[in-house]
Protein backbone atom coordinates (compact mmCIF):
# COMPACT_ATOMS: atom_id res chain seq x y z
CA UNK A 1 0.00 0.00 0.00
CA UNK A 2 2.89 2.61 0.74
CA UNK A 3 5.14 1.70 -2.88
CA UNK A 4 1.44 2.54 -4.14
CA UNK A 5 0.85 5.91 -2.37
CA UNK A 6 4.50 7.01 -3.66
CA UNK A 7 3.72 5.78 -7.04
CA UNK A 8 0.58 7.97 -7.39
CA UNK A 9 2.20 10.99 -5.62
CA UNK A 10 5.32 10.75 -7.96
CA UNK A 11 2.27 10.62 -11.25
CA UNK A 12 0.48 13.55 -9.46
CA UNK A 13 3.54 15.52 -9.06
CA UNK A 14 3.81 16.80 -12.53
CA UNK A 15 0.22 18.17 -12.57
CA UNK A 16 0.96 20.01 -9.41
CA UNK A 17 4.19 21.89 -10.52
CA UNK A 18 2.33 22.96 -13.32
CA UNK A 19 -0.80 23.65 -11.55
CA UNK A 20 1.40 26.30 -9.61
CA UNK A 21 3.30 27.94 -11.78
CA UNK A 22 -0.11 28.05 -13.87
CA UNK A 23 -1.78 30.03 -10.36
CA UNK A 24 1.66 31.99 -9.66
CA UNK A 25 2.65 29.55 -6.49
CA UNK A 26 6.67 28.87 -6.06
CA UNK A 27 8.55 25.87 -5.41
CA UNK A 28 7.67 25.55 -1.77
CA UNK A 29 4.10 24.95 -2.32
CA UNK A 30 4.82 21.97 -4.39
CA UNK A 31 6.69 20.52 -2.21
CA UNK A 32 5.12 20.84 1.02
CA UNK A 33 1.79 19.44 -1.45
CA UNK A 34 3.80 16.15 -2.32
CA UNK A 35 5.58 15.89 0.76
CA UNK A 36 1.65 16.01 2.55
CA UNK A 37 0.77 13.05 0.12
CA UNK A 38 4.19 10.78 1.05
CA UNK A 39 2.93 11.74 4.64
CA UNK A 40 -0.86 10.27 4.67
CA UNK A 41 0.44 6.37 4.68
CA UNK A 42 0.00 4.87 7.91
CA UNK A 43 2.12 5.74 10.76
CA UNK A 44 3.88 2.18 10.66
CA UNK A 45 4.47 3.24 7.34
CA UNK A 46 5.99 6.98 8.40
CA UNK A 47 8.51 4.92 11.00
CA UNK A 48 9.54 3.32 8.48
CA UNK A 49 10.49 6.08 6.07
CA UNK A 50 12.31 7.96 9.22
CA UNK A 51 13.50 4.97 10.29
CA UNK A 52 15.82 4.67 6.46
CA UNK A 53 16.29 8.11 6.54
CA UNK A 54 16.68 10.28 9.73
CA UNK A 55 18.31 13.14 7.95
CA UNK A 56 16.15 13.24 4.47
CA UNK A 57 13.83 16.25 5.80
CA UNK A 58 17.16 18.32 7.25
CA UNK A 59 17.40 22.22 6.41
CA UNK A 60 20.12 23.47 4.07
CA UNK A 61 22.09 24.54 7.18
CA UNK A 62 21.45 21.21 8.99
CA UNK A 63 22.90 18.81 5.72
CA UNK A 64 25.73 20.80 5.89
CA UNK A 65 26.31 19.38 9.00
CA UNK A 66 26.48 15.70 7.89
CA UNK A 67 29.94 15.95 6.34
CA UNK A 68 32.89 15.17 8.40
CA UNK A 69 36.38 16.82 7.29
CA UNK A 70 38.83 14.56 5.72
CA UNK A 71 41.82 13.82 8.23
CA UNK A 72 44.63 14.24 6.43
CA UNK A 73 43.56 16.71 3.89
CA UNK A 74 45.97 19.60 5.51
CA UNK A 75 48.58 17.48 3.72
CA UNK A 76 47.13 17.94 0.01
CA UNK A 77 47.28 21.36 -0.96
CA UNK A 78 44.86 21.52 -4.56
CA UNK A 79 48.26 21.75 -6.23
CA UNK A 80 49.12 18.37 -5.06
CA UNK A 81 49.07 15.28 -7.76
CA UNK A 82 45.83 17.42 -8.38
CA UNK A 83 42.83 15.82 -10.20
CA UNK A 84 41.43 18.29 -12.44
CA UNK A 85 37.79 17.84 -13.27
CA UNK A 86 37.05 20.77 -15.97
CA UNK A 87 35.49 21.26 -19.12
CA UNK A 88 37.84 20.67 -21.75
CA UNK A 89 35.82 23.38 -24.39
CA UNK A 90 36.40 26.10 -21.40
CA UNK A 91 34.33 28.30 -22.86
CA UNK A 92 34.04 31.95 -20.83
CA UNK A 93 30.53 33.09 -19.40
CA UNK A 94 30.94 36.67 -19.41
CA UNK A 95 27.37 36.98 -16.61
CA UNK A 96 28.28 37.19 -12.86
CA UNK A 97 27.82 34.04 -10.90
CA UNK A 98 24.88 33.84 -8.49
CA UNK A 99 26.03 34.60 -5.00
CA UNK A 100 25.66 30.88 -3.81
CA UNK A 101 25.54 27.68 -5.83
CA UNK A 102 23.59 24.42 -3.91
CA UNK A 103 23.92 21.31 -5.54
CA UNK A 104 22.36 18.62 -3.35
CA UNK A 105 24.10 15.13 -2.61
CA UNK A 106 21.69 11.77 -2.40
CA UNK A 107 23.30 9.26 -0.94
CA UNK A 108 22.56 6.61 1.66
CA UNK A 109 23.89 7.31 4.90
CA UNK A 110 22.41 4.79 6.80
CA UNK A 111 20.90 1.61 5.96
CA UNK A 112 22.15 -1.30 4.23
CA UNK A 113 24.33 0.61 1.30
CA UNK A 114 25.79 2.86 3.93
CA UNK A 115 28.97 1.97 3.46
CA UNK A 116 28.85 2.95 -0.02
CA UNK A 117 27.25 6.01 1.01
CA UNK A 118 30.36 7.26 3.41
CA UNK A 119 32.92 6.06 0.12
CA UNK A 120 30.81 8.42 -1.85
CA UNK A 121 30.13 11.69 0.77
CA UNK A 122 34.10 11.40 1.31
CA UNK A 123 34.93 11.81 -2.61
CA UNK A 124 33.04 14.41 -2.79
CA UNK A 125 34.20 16.34 -0.14
CA UNK A 126 38.02 15.08 -1.77
CA UNK A 127 36.82 17.15 -4.52
CA UNK A 128 35.17 19.99 -2.91
CA UNK A 129 38.49 20.47 -1.70
CA UNK A 130 40.14 20.55 -4.86
CA UNK A 131 37.74 22.31 -7.11
CA UNK A 132 35.13 24.10 -5.20
CA UNK A 133 35.03 27.89 -4.02
CA UNK A 134 33.92 29.59 -1.13
CA UNK A 135 30.06 29.88 -2.85
CA UNK A 136 29.63 26.00 -3.72
CA UNK A 137 27.89 24.56 -1.41
CA UNK A 138 27.53 20.56 -1.24
CA UNK A 139 24.61 19.49 0.89
CA UNK A 140 24.41 16.13 1.73
CA UNK A 141 21.12 14.18 2.11
CA UNK A 142 20.24 10.41 3.35
CA UNK A 143 18.34 8.28 1.20
CA UNK A 144 18.69 5.46 3.47
CA UNK A 145 19.25 3.29 0.53
CA UNK A 146 15.30 3.11 -0.08
CA UNK A 147 12.85 4.77 -2.80
CA UNK A 148 10.78 6.28 0.12
CA UNK A 149 13.60 7.71 1.75
CA UNK A 150 14.89 9.28 -2.13
CA UNK A 151 11.62 10.91 -2.53
CA UNK A 152 11.91 12.75 0.89
CA UNK A 153 15.76 13.22 0.47
CA UNK A 154 15.08 14.98 -3.04
CA UNK A 155 12.06 17.20 -1.91
CA UNK A 156 13.92 18.33 1.43
CA UNK A 157 16.78 18.99 -1.56
CA UNK A 158 14.44 21.23 -3.34
CA UNK A 159 13.47 22.81 -0.73
CA UNK A 160 17.15 23.74 0.39
CA UNK A 161 17.49 25.67 -2.88
CA UNK A 162 19.55 22.39 -4.92
CA UNK A 163 20.27 23.92 -8.35
CA UNK A 164 21.77 20.60 -9.52
CA UNK A 165 21.12 16.91 -7.64
CA UNK A 166 23.86 13.96 -7.24
CA UNK A 167 22.86 10.70 -6.94
CA UNK A 168 21.18 8.62 -6.03
CA UNK A 169 22.66 5.26 -6.00
CA UNK A 170 20.27 3.02 -7.23
CA UNK A 171 17.53 2.05 -9.70
CA UNK A 172 14.64 2.18 -7.24
CA UNK A 173 16.16 5.82 -6.25
CA UNK A 174 16.41 7.46 -9.13
CA UNK A 175 12.92 6.49 -10.37
CA UNK A 176 11.52 8.00 -7.24
CA UNK A 177 13.68 11.04 -7.49
CA UNK A 178 13.51 12.00 -10.94
CA UNK A 179 9.53 13.22 -11.44
CA UNK A 180 9.96 15.50 -8.82
CA UNK A 181 13.26 17.09 -10.24
CA UNK A 182 11.72 17.40 -13.85
CA UNK A 183 9.13 18.60 -12.10
CA UNK A 184 11.25 21.39 -10.98
CA UNK A 185 13.69 21.79 -14.27
CA UNK A 186 16.83 20.43 -12.02
CA UNK A 187 19.30 18.00 -13.36
CA UNK A 188 20.71 14.66 -12.14
CA UNK A 189 23.50 13.10 -12.19
CA UNK A 190 23.30 9.44 -10.27
CA UNK A 191 25.32 6.73 -9.84
CA UNK A 192 22.56 3.90 -10.77
CA UNK A 193 24.12 1.82 -13.90
CA UNK A 194 20.87 0.59 -15.37
CA UNK A 195 20.28 2.33 -18.73
CA UNK A 196 16.61 2.36 -18.40
CA UNK A 197 16.60 5.43 -16.31
CA UNK A 198 18.83 7.93 -18.04
CA UNK A 199 17.54 10.12 -19.85
CA UNK A 200 15.09 13.32 -19.67
CA UNK A 201 17.49 15.32 -16.82
CA UNK A 202 19.16 12.05 -15.54
CA UNK A 203 22.78 11.47 -16.77
CA UNK A 204 24.33 7.88 -15.33
CA UNK A 205 28.42 8.75 -14.39
CA UNK A 206 28.93 5.29 -14.11
CA UNK A 207 30.70 2.61 -16.21
CA UNK A 208 27.65 1.29 -18.86
CA UNK A 209 28.38 -2.52 -19.85
CA UNK A 210 27.46 -1.60 -23.00
CA UNK A 211 30.28 0.64 -23.83
CA UNK A 212 32.95 -1.99 -22.27
CA UNK A 213 31.64 -4.46 -24.43
CA UNK A 214 32.23 -2.05 -27.44
CA UNK A 215 35.66 -1.78 -26.06
CA UNK A 216 37.10 -5.13 -25.57
CA UNK A 217 34.90 -7.12 -28.36
CA UNK A 218 36.73 -3.88 -31.02
CA UNK A 219 40.25 -4.76 -29.55
CA UNK A 220 40.04 -8.32 -29.62
CA UNK A 221 38.13 -8.40 -32.94
CA UNK A 222 41.23 -6.20 -34.27
CA UNK A 223 44.18 -8.61 -32.55
CA UNK A 224 42.42 -11.92 -34.72
CA UNK A 225 39.95 -12.91 -32.94
CA UNK A 226 36.45 -14.24 -35.18
CA UNK A 227 34.55 -16.94 -33.05
CA UNK A 228 33.35 -15.68 -29.88
CA UNK A 229 31.72 -17.68 -26.48
CA UNK A 230 29.80 -16.02 -23.78
CA UNK A 231 29.77 -17.42 -20.34
CA UNK A 232 27.62 -15.26 -17.68
CA UNK A 233 25.51 -14.85 -14.79
CA UNK A 234 21.89 -15.86 -15.71
CA UNK A 235 20.55 -12.39 -13.72
CA UNK A 236 19.52 -9.76 -15.21
CA UNK A 237 22.58 -8.16 -15.74
CA UNK A 238 24.54 -10.90 -17.48
CA UNK A 239 21.45 -11.48 -19.84
CA UNK A 240 21.35 -7.55 -20.97
CA UNK A 241 25.38 -8.18 -21.74
CA UNK A 242 25.28 -10.99 -23.62
CA UNK A 243 22.57 -9.07 -25.37
CA UNK A 244 24.65 -6.22 -26.30
CA UNK A 245 27.89 -8.43 -26.52
CA UNK A 246 25.68 -10.34 -29.16
CA UNK A 247 25.21 -6.80 -30.87
CA UNK A 248 28.68 -5.63 -30.50
CA UNK A 249 29.93 -9.22 -32.28
CA UNK A 250 26.98 -8.60 -35.55
CA UNK A 251 28.22 -5.27 -35.82
CA UNK A 252 31.83 -6.11 -36.03
CA UNK A 253 31.39 -9.23 -38.39
CA UNK A 254 32.36 -11.60 -35.34
CA UNK A 255 30.27 -14.65 -34.63
CA UNK A 256 28.77 -15.74 -31.45
CA UNK A 257 29.31 -19.66 -31.57
CA UNK A 258 28.53 -21.04 -27.33
CA UNK A 259 26.34 -18.74 -25.05
CA UNK A 260 25.79 -20.25 -21.53
CA UNK A 261 24.10 -18.97 -18.32
CA UNK A 262 24.93 -20.36 -14.79
CA UNK A 263 22.65 -19.65 -11.49
CA UNK A 264 23.20 -16.43 -9.57
CA UNK A 265 24.77 -18.90 -6.66
CA UNK A 266 27.02 -20.68 -8.88
CA UNK A 267 25.84 -24.06 -7.42
CA UNK A 268 25.55 -25.39 -11.19
CA UNK A 269 28.55 -23.70 -12.65
CA UNK A 270 30.59 -26.59 -13.39
CA UNK A 271 27.74 -28.66 -15.00
CA UNK A 272 27.66 -25.33 -17.24
CA UNK A 273 31.23 -24.67 -18.09
CA UNK A 274 31.77 -28.58 -18.97
CA UNK A 275 28.68 -27.97 -21.45
CA UNK A 276 30.05 -24.86 -22.98
CA UNK A 277 33.66 -26.79 -23.02
CA UNK A 278 31.82 -29.55 -24.96
CA UNK A 279 34.01 -31.45 -22.57
CA UNK A 280 32.27 -35.08 -22.80
CA UNK A 281 32.63 -35.30 -26.24
CA UNK A 282 35.98 -34.41 -26.15
CA UNK A 283 36.86 -36.89 -23.96
CA UNK A 284 34.91 -39.48 -25.99
CA UNK A 285 36.77 -38.41 -28.83
CA UNK A 286 39.75 -38.93 -26.99
CA UNK A 287 38.98 -42.85 -25.59
CA UNK A 288 38.06 -43.70 -28.83
CA UNK A 289 41.22 -42.48 -30.57
CA UNK A 290 43.00 -44.59 -28.00
CA UNK A 291 41.35 -47.62 -28.34
CA UNK A 292 42.30 -47.46 -32.42
CA UNK A 293 46.07 -46.67 -31.48
CA UNK A 294 46.17 -49.70 -29.34
CA UNK A 295 44.52 -51.70 -31.49
CA UNK A 296 48.03 -51.21 -33.97
CA UNK A 297 51.61 -51.70 -33.14
CA UNK A 298 53.60 -49.61 -35.96
CA UNK A 299 55.82 -47.30 -34.07
CA UNK A 300 53.56 -44.38 -35.30
CA UNK A 301 50.71 -45.60 -33.40
CA UNK A 302 52.96 -46.48 -29.97
CA UNK A 303 54.40 -42.84 -30.04
CA UNK A 304 50.62 -40.79 -31.04
CA UNK A 305 49.25 -42.96 -27.98
CA UNK A 306 52.60 -41.97 -26.09
CA UNK A 307 51.34 -38.25 -27.24
CA UNK A 308 48.18 -39.05 -26.10
CA UNK A 309 48.79 -39.59 -22.40
CA UNK A 310 49.28 -36.05 -21.39
CA UNK A 311 45.38 -34.98 -23.01
CA UNK A 312 42.20 -34.89 -21.34
CA UNK A 313 40.36 -34.33 -24.52
CA UNK A 314 40.27 -34.45 -28.15
CA UNK A 315 39.94 -31.59 -30.54
CA UNK A 316 39.23 -28.03 -29.89
CA UNK A 317 36.26 -25.28 -28.67
CA UNK A 318 34.71 -23.77 -31.64
CA UNK A 319 35.53 -20.16 -30.06
CA UNK A 320 39.21 -18.37 -29.27
CA UNK A 321 37.51 -15.87 -27.17
CA UNK A 322 35.23 -15.49 -24.03
CA UNK A 323 33.63 -13.54 -22.52
CA UNK A 324 33.10 -13.35 -18.74
CA UNK A 325 30.93 -10.71 -16.96
CA UNK A 326 30.97 -11.19 -14.10
CA UNK A 327 32.97 -10.17 -10.41
CA UNK A 328 33.88 -11.13 -7.18
CA UNK A 329 34.10 -14.50 -5.49
CA UNK A 330 31.47 -15.74 -8.20
CA UNK A 331 34.07 -15.20 -10.62
CA UNK A 332 36.72 -16.70 -9.05
CA UNK A 333 34.44 -20.18 -8.61
CA UNK A 334 33.35 -20.07 -12.10
CA UNK A 335 36.75 -19.25 -13.90
CA UNK A 336 39.10 -21.82 -12.00
CA UNK A 337 36.82 -24.36 -14.04
CA UNK A 338 37.96 -22.99 -17.83
CA UNK A 339 41.01 -24.95 -17.64
CA UNK A 340 39.70 -27.16 -15.65
CA UNK A 341 37.09 -28.93 -18.39
CA UNK A 342 39.92 -28.31 -21.33
CA UNK A 343 39.35 -24.65 -22.06
CA UNK A 344 43.20 -23.46 -22.61
CA UNK A 345 43.52 -20.14 -21.49
CA UNK A 346 46.30 -20.06 -23.74
CA UNK A 347 44.25 -20.94 -27.11
CA UNK A 348 41.30 -19.11 -25.59
CA UNK A 349 41.52 -15.50 -25.11
CA UNK A 350 39.34 -14.85 -21.43
CA UNK A 351 37.81 -11.13 -21.87
CA UNK A 352 36.44 -9.25 -18.88
CA UNK A 353 34.91 -5.81 -17.88
CA UNK A 354 35.55 -3.26 -15.11
CA UNK A 355 34.36 -5.88 -12.66
CA UNK A 356 36.97 -7.72 -12.78
CA UNK A 357 39.39 -4.51 -11.71
CA UNK A 358 40.15 -5.54 -8.03
CA UNK A 359 43.43 -7.27 -6.39
CA UNK A 360 41.54 -10.41 -5.27
CA UNK A 361 40.21 -11.33 -8.54
CA UNK A 362 43.44 -10.17 -10.58
CA UNK A 363 45.08 -12.67 -8.50
CA UNK A 364 43.51 -15.73 -9.92
CA UNK A 365 46.14 -17.75 -11.91
CA UNK A 366 43.85 -18.51 -14.96
CA UNK A 367 43.21 -15.12 -15.94
CA UNK A 368 47.44 -14.36 -16.48
CA UNK A 369 47.05 -13.81 -20.20
CA UNK A 370 42.98 -12.51 -20.14
CA UNK A 371 42.37 -9.18 -21.58
CA UNK A 372 39.44 -6.52 -19.97
CA UNK A 373 38.70 -3.37 -19.82
CA UNK A 374 39.19 -0.42 -17.11
CA UNK A 375 40.00 3.18 -16.08
CA UNK A 376 43.63 3.94 -16.87
CA UNK A 377 45.34 2.85 -13.91
CA UNK A 378 47.54 5.59 -13.49
CA UNK A 379 44.98 8.15 -13.18
CA UNK A 380 42.73 5.54 -10.76
CA UNK A 381 46.34 5.21 -8.69
CA UNK A 382 46.93 8.83 -8.29
CA UNK A 383 43.40 9.07 -6.69
CA UNK A 384 43.67 6.25 -4.56
CA UNK A 385 46.50 7.41 -2.52
CA UNK A 386 45.14 10.69 -2.40
CA UNK A 387 41.54 9.60 -1.06
CA UNK A 388 43.70 6.91 1.43
CA UNK A 389 45.68 9.40 2.62
CA UNK A 390 42.88 11.73 3.44
CA UNK A 391 40.62 9.24 5.08
CA UNK A 392 43.64 5.82 6.37
CA UNK A 393 41.12 3.63 4.26
CA UNK A 394 41.03 2.66 0.27
CA UNK A 395 38.15 3.73 -1.89
CA UNK A 396 35.48 1.87 -2.95
CA UNK A 397 35.40 1.35 -6.74
CA UNK A 398 32.36 4.28 -6.56
CA UNK A 399 34.30 6.83 -5.07
CA UNK A 400 35.72 7.84 -8.09
CA UNK A 401 32.60 8.59 -9.82
CA UNK A 402 31.32 11.03 -6.60
CA UNK A 403 34.39 12.75 -7.22
CA UNK A 404 34.18 12.81 -10.96
CA UNK A 405 30.22 14.02 -10.65
CA UNK A 406 31.47 16.50 -7.58
CA UNK A 407 34.53 17.92 -9.26
CA UNK A 408 32.08 18.56 -12.45
CA UNK A 409 29.32 20.06 -10.69
CA UNK A 410 31.84 22.54 -8.81
CA UNK A 411 33.82 23.56 -11.96
CA UNK A 412 30.40 24.13 -13.72
CA UNK A 413 29.44 26.52 -10.95
CA UNK A 414 32.79 28.57 -9.80
CA UNK A 415 31.83 31.94 -9.11
CA UNK A 416 34.16 33.24 -12.18
CA UNK A 417 31.68 32.21 -14.57
CA UNK A 418 27.08 31.94 -13.93
CA UNK A 419 26.38 28.45 -12.96
CA UNK A 420 25.13 26.57 -15.46
CA UNK A 421 24.02 22.91 -15.07
CA UNK A 422 21.67 22.60 -18.02
CA UNK A 423 21.88 19.86 -20.73
CA UNK A 424 24.05 21.78 -23.17
CA UNK A 425 26.66 22.50 -20.69
CA UNK A 426 26.35 18.16 -19.32
CA UNK A 427 26.43 17.20 -22.77
CA UNK A 428 29.40 18.91 -24.26
CA UNK A 429 30.55 17.07 -27.21
CA UNK A 430 34.50 17.27 -25.90
CA UNK A 431 33.98 16.01 -22.44
CA UNK A 432 35.33 16.27 -19.23
CA UNK A 433 38.76 15.03 -17.34
CA UNK A 434 38.29 13.01 -13.93
CA UNK A 435 39.77 10.75 -11.52
CA UNK A 436 39.51 7.72 -14.13
CA UNK A 437 40.17 9.55 -17.14
CA UNK A 438 37.96 11.34 -19.80
CA UNK A 439 34.57 11.08 -19.99
CA UNK A 440 31.35 12.91 -21.15
CA UNK A 441 27.76 12.53 -21.50
CA UNK A 442 25.78 12.04 -24.04
CA UNK A 443 21.93 13.42 -24.92
CA UNK A 444 20.58 9.92 -23.72
CA UNK A 445 21.45 10.71 -20.32
CA UNK A 446 24.50 8.05 -20.23
CA UNK A 447 28.07 8.49 -20.44
CA UNK A 448 31.03 7.63 -22.11
CA UNK A 449 34.52 6.88 -20.63
CA UNK A 450 38.25 6.53 -22.04
CA UNK A 451 38.90 3.21 -21.12
CA UNK A 452 42.05 1.10 -21.36
CA UNK A 453 42.26 -2.31 -22.41
CA UNK A 454 44.51 -4.70 -20.10
CA UNK A 455 46.00 -7.60 -20.01
CA UNK A 456 46.48 -9.45 -16.63
CA UNK A 457 50.03 -10.77 -16.41
CA UNK A 458 51.51 -13.52 -13.72
CA UNK A 459 50.52 -12.46 -9.97
CA UNK A 460 48.15 -9.93 -10.70
CA UNK A 461 49.65 -6.98 -12.10
CA UNK A 462 48.48 -5.52 -15.36
CA UNK A 463 49.74 -3.57 -18.45
CA UNK A 464 47.90 -1.63 -20.36
CA UNK A 465 48.11 -2.51 -23.89
CA UNK A 466 45.43 -0.08 -25.90
CA UNK A 467 45.79 3.10 -23.87
CA UNK A 468 42.57 5.46 -24.30
CA UNK A 469 42.72 8.94 -26.12
CA UNK A 470 42.84 11.98 -23.19
CA UNK A 471 39.84 13.16 -24.64
CA UNK A 472 37.20 13.29 -27.35
CA UNK A 473 36.73 14.64 -30.72
CA UNK A 474 34.52 17.69 -30.88
CA UNK A 475 31.86 15.13 -32.36
CA UNK A 476 28.37 15.50 -31.30
CA UNK A 477 27.35 13.22 -28.13
CA UNK A 478 24.43 11.72 -28.64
Amino acid sequence: MRHALLRVSVVVSMALIVAACQNGAGLDSYIESVRTEISGGSEAAESRVDEAAPEATATADQAGELQSEPKNLAGLPPGSEEINVANVEAESLAAPAPAVVRVALLVPLSGRYARQGSAILNAAQLALFDIGDDQFRLLPFDTGGTSDGAELAVLAALEAGASLLIGPLLREEVLAVAPHAKAANVRIIAFSTDPEVAGSGVYLIGHTSRQQVERVVNYAYLAGHRRFAALAPDTAYGRAVVSQYHKVLVSVGAELTRTAFYSADAADAAEVVRELANYDVRRAALEAEREALMEREDEISVRALTRLESLHTLGEVDFDAILIPDGGSRLRQVVSLVPFYDIEPAKVRLLGLGLWNTPQILAEPTLAGAWYVAPPPAAEGTFRRRYERAYDRLPLRIAELAYDATALAAALGRRDRRADFSDQALTTSRGFFGAAGAFRFMESGLSERGLAVLEVEAGGTVRVIDAPTRGFSAATAN
